[in-house]
C-alpha cells in the first residue's frame, strides 16, 4: 500500500516511518507539490487541510474519489459543505490532531470499511461525542463522559496556562451550543 503524507508532523511521520519498516507500507514523505502527486498513484494521501489547503483542492480536483484522510488541529471543515456531501461526493476520512497512531493504523488499515467518526456524530450541530477527542489538544484537562464533566488532569498543575484552557474550553462550549456550568475553576458540569 502507497502512502502519501502531507504534513509535517513529526509524531505522525515517525509512526508512519516505523510502520512502513514493519509492513507492506510504502510511505512518501511529500514536498508538497502537485507534480508528485501527478506522477505516482497513493492508495492514501494523509493531509491536514488546514496547513496545505490549496494542495488538498487540487487533490480534490484531480481525483474526487482518492483515499484522504484529513487531519486538523480543529473541526473545521475540509470542504466547506457538511458531512453528508462529503459521504456522497468523496473518500474521506477525519482524524483530530494529536493523532492518537492506534487510531491512524486503524483507519489505514480499515478505510473502507470505517465510518468516519465526525460525519457518525453530527459534529457541526452536536460535539459532545467526539469531546474526548477536542480535549486531547489541551494538556490539563480531560473529559468523563459518565460523569459529562471536564476536569483538570492533576490539581498540582493548577497555573496560568491551565487557566487559560479553562477559558479556550469554555469558548469552544459556547462557540457549539453547549450549556454548562463551571462548577469551580477546575471543573466543567455539561447539562
Amino acid at each position: 500500500m502507497k502512502i502519501l503524507l502531507v504534513d509535517d508532523d513529526l509524531h505522525i511521520k515517525n509512526f508512519l516511518k516505523v510502520i512502513e519498516q514493519k509492513s507492506e507500507y510504502e510511505v512518501t514523505f511529500s514536498n508538497y507539490t502537485l507534480e508528485q502527486y501527478r506522477q505516482e498513484s497513493f492508495d492514501i494521501v494523509i493531509i491536514d487541510f488546514t496547513k496545505y489547503f490549496e494542495f488538498y483542492k487540487q487533490i480534490i480536483e484531480l481525483n474526487p474519489q482518492q483515499k484522504l484522510i484529513v487531519i486538523a488541529e480543529n473541526l473545521d471543515c475540509a470542504n466547506m459543505e457538511n458531512c453528508e456531501n462529503c459521504k456522497n461526493d468523496f473518500r474521506k476520512k477525519r482524524l483530530l490532531k494529536p493523532i492518537q497512531t492506534i487510531e491512524l493504523y486503524n483507519l489505514i488499515q480499515n478505510f473502507d470499511i470505517q465510518e468516519c467518526r465526525y460525519s457518525i456524530t453530527d459534529t457541526f450541530k452536536n460535539i459532545k461525542p467526539v469531546l474526548s477527542d477536542i480535549l486531547r489538544k489541551f494538556s490539563h484537562y480531560s473529559y468523563c463522559e459518565d460523569t459529562d464533566s471536564i476536569f483538570i488532569k492533576d490539581e498540582n498543575l493548577y497555573t496560568n496556562s491551565a487557566i487559560q484552557e479553562l477559558l479556550d474550553i469554555t469558548s469552544l462550549l459556547t462557540n457549539y451550543n453547549i450549556q454548562y456550568n463551571v462548577v469551580d475553576a477546575k471543573n466543567i458540569k455539561l447539562l
